[in-house]
């Protein structure tokens, strides 16, 4: 997968967030050691940037996601069979919920969501390979995520 304008935003926002969150806690730290309750006070400065981390690092990398696909997996298969059997396009498979369902190239694309410019969701490989094409739309970006389950995004 390449690097995309929204990795590299990512990138510098996280980056220059790093400097601007010690800029943070060392206001903090000064301001803690000249009042009495520096503990809390330091708690306080320091929660605000740590959890700005946390979520940066989050919508970073694809853990929610893959966390989801696991716990899921056995419902993302039997809706991937159905899918296959049945033409099924619409449901709830675990933890993830599918608007649409399409075939194509021996993969099974399942939309999860949708963006102003395109639609996301996660494409079933059976040989975990990598998906060549999406059956409507040109893939913008694509990461594997574990086993035969890849997060795909589309361009519209």
């Amino acid at each position: 997968a390449a690097f995309s304008a929204c990795d590299a935003a990512w990138v510098l926002l996280l980056v220059g967030g790093s400097g601007v969150t010690r800029g943070w806690l060392g206001m903090a730290a000064a301001l803690s050691f000249r009042r009495r309750w520096s503990r809390q006070l330091l708690l306080y400065w320091a929660a605000w940037p740590v959890a700005a981390g946390v979520v940066g690092l989050l919508h970073a990398t694809d853990l929610p996601m893959t966390l989801r696909v696991v716990v899921s997996q056995s419902a993302l298969s039997e809706f991937v069979e159905e899918v296959r059997a049945s033409g099924r396009t619409r449901g709830r498979a675990g933890l993830v919920w599918v608007f649409d369902a399409r075939t194509g190239d021996g993969c099974v694309f399942l939309q999860t969501g949708s963006a102003f410019d395109g639609i996301t969701g996660l494409v079933h490989v059976p040989d975990g390979s990598e998906p060549v094409s999406h059956p409507n739309a040109a893939i913008a970006d694509l990461r594997h995520l574990t086993g035969p389950w890849w997060y795909f995004k589309t361009r519209t």
